[in-house]
């Protein structure tokens, strides 16, 4: 069985919490941060670095997977038509 490595399922958890963060601080609850300068600012580096940060964990696991290009094109078109 393969290990997994700890690291990548941490970057995950982060990636996850600052988009929750980020959609709380941006939407909930409405106009409660409306003139605060700090929650732009907060909002705004948040948002700026999750969406980066799942497209490079996504990329890392691609390039180090053991599976061949046809098999990962086979298994996604599968999964998505279920």
């Amino acid at each position: 069985m393969k290990e997994r490595d700890l690291a990548i399922d941490y970057a995950k958890g982060i990636a996850i919490l600052l988009v929750y963060m980020g959609h709380s601080i941006l939407y909930y609850p409405p106009g409660i941060f409306e003139n605060c300068m700090w929650s732009h600012y907060l909002s705004g580096m948040i948002v700026s670095c999750n969406m980066p940060l799942f497209f490079f964990i996504s990329g890392l696991l691609f390039a180090y997977s053991k599976k061949s290009n046809q098999e990962v094109v086979k298994d996604k078109v599968r999964r998505l038509l279920i």
